[in-house]
């Protein structure tokens, strides 16, 4: 196929082995193109192993975007390295360890169309904590939520957690954190905080899967937040070339505890 480049495209797609990137794109620069390249680059000319090469997206829609450019541009499938989001990177982390006996199993997934149990276990802990006297003003279970998904991002567990206008919530979060467990069930919030929690507790689960790859590729590395950032951290190791491709004025996730701080200086 016929791609028009520019000269700083190419730049950033014959970027040196060996060596970190950093690529700050505004929007519209033809960053998921260049990422494309970078990728076709790397397994084509360079004839680098794509099963050493992790791209991650930062949802689902952009993962399938990228998926199908890339068809376009790698044709040979077997050629192509895998492209996940995130979740899907900490899901199949602790998918695996499941499998090895690592870790047990979980008995509910409060994802998707089921991410409404996850509201009504929040019902049942705030209501709990009134009827016990714990805390006396009611809490909106959706603001406890947030709160709880803010604090899991950064990796806070309830007995670190603390909150500036409202003291109850860490009360809630503790409450909320031991009806999930009792009932076996994650989150989407939980994926990135248990796939490290496994890496930093198994030393064999860390070294099958820790600085294991040559390449890892991330976009939209803006609205990394700090449980994904030591993710990526892990991943990478010692052995990685990591690119980063983000733009820091285009950061839409600060309320998930996203900080555009990563990409300027990380």
């Amino acid at each position: 196929m016929d791609y028009t480049l520019t000269a700083e495209q190419q730049r950033i797609i014959e970027h040196p082995l060996g060596r970190h990137a950093r690529v700050l794109a505004v929007a519209g620069s033809g960053k998921t193109t260049t990422m494309v390249h970078r990728v076709r680059y790397l397994v084509m000319d360079l004839e680098e192993d794509p099963r050493h090469i992790r791209v991650v997206m930062f949802n689902r829609l952009a993962r399938e975007d990228f998926q199908k450019q890339l068809q376009k541009a790698v044709f040979e499938v077997g050629k192509r390295p895998k492209v996940l989001t995130f979740h899907a990177l900490a899901y199949a982390l602790r998918t695996e360890a499941e499998k090895k006996g690592l870790l047990a199993p979980y008995a509910q997934l409060w994802t998707g169309d089921k991410e409404e149990l996850a509201l009504i276990c929040m019902h049942r802990a705030i209501d709990s904590l009134m009827r016990e006297g714990v805390i006396e003003d009611d809490v909106d279970p959706k603001e406890a939520l947030d709160a709880v998904g803010l604090w899991k991002a950064s990796l806070i567990p309830p007995e670190r957690a603390g909150h500036r206008t409202n003291p109850d919530l860490p009360d809630v979060y503790r409450r909320f954190e031991e009806f999930r467990l009792e009932a076996r069930a994650l989150t989407f919030d939980d994926f990135v905080p248990v796939a490290l929690d496994l890496m930093q507790r198994n030393r064999a689960f860390h070294r099958r899967f820790a600085g294991r790859l040559d390449h890892l590729i991330v976009d939209e590395y803006q609205d990394v937040n700090y449980g994904q950032e030591q993710l990526l951290k892990l991943l990478a190791g010692g052995r990685a070339d990591v690119m980063v491709v983000g733009d820091d004025d285009q950061t839409i996730y600060e309320w998930r505890a996203a900080r555009p701080d990563y990409i300027l200086h990380g």
